[in-house]
């Protein structure tokens, strides 16, 4: 069955909680843009502005990350209901930290910063899971810096992976040479390959011409096996 606009609304994580008035408030003094986005169309670009709060409420996101040597790409892909880094609506440096693309024909939700901040500044709830989202972002990147390893490249290739990850799970695409991977992981190149070779013997990543996949992140192995 499909939802309802207010049932896609009490989806979304910044906006549970609140009642159907008060969803109805907020529909009737805010100005809430609804845009039907096709796929292969760019929602938000790495490094652009940030200027509006960007739900996506159905569909499926191509999450990118290039490095500024250009030398590593990293992608995942990202199902709705989902918020496109309200992190990055606030603080010193107002830029998308990645690239958004709809992999899927997609429906999406954006509200200015400051209508925003006045939902805030109205909707207690609203202000309260803004805070335990960013909370939440913040431990979750101190637990990523507290599980760097360097036991073997095994431990190393897979905390690579998932500091990278929105969600530990699920399938992600790496563009890299091994040359680059190597000084990522402070490896040889020889030692790579070998790393690359077994985990595609196990089925764990498929390798490509200019890339490599892996099918689900959950289940890299945490040591060598």
């Amino acid at each position: 069955m499909e939802l309802t606009m207010f049932q896609r609304l009490q989806e979304l994580p910044l906006l549970q909680g609140l009642s159907t008035d008060e969803l109805n408030e907020i529909v009737t003094k805010v100005r809430l843009d609804f845009q039907q986005q096709e796929k292969g169309e760019t929602i938000a670009s790495q490094m652009s502005s940030c200027k509006q709060l960007v739900f996506v409420l159905k569909g499926t996101m191509r999450v990118e990350f290039v490095d500024s040597k250009k030398q590593f790409r990293f992608c995942e892909y990202l199902e709705a209901p989902l918020i496109i880094e309200p992190y990055s609506l606030f603080g010193l440096n107002q830029k998308y930290r990645r690239t958004y693309t709809c992999q899927t024909d997609c429906q999406t939700l954006a509200i200015s910063r400051s209508q925003f901040l006045g939902i805030m500044l109205d909707h207690h709830i609203v202000k309260t899971n803004t805070l335990n989202l960013i909370c939440n972002e913040l431990q979750h990147l101190a637990s990523k810096l507290e599980g760097v390893s360097h036991a073997d490249i095994y431990t190393k290739f897979r905390q690579l992976v998932l500091n990278r990850s929105h969600y530990p799970r699920g399938s992600k695409q790496i563009f890299a040479t091994m040359d680059t991977l190597a000084d990522m992981l402070d490896e040889t190149r020889l030692n790579v390959s070998r790393l690359l070779k077994s985990l595609n013997q196990q089925g764990l990543l498929i390798q490509e011409r200019k890339f490599f996949t892996i099918p689900d992140v959950s289940k890299l192995p945490v040591h060598t096996p």
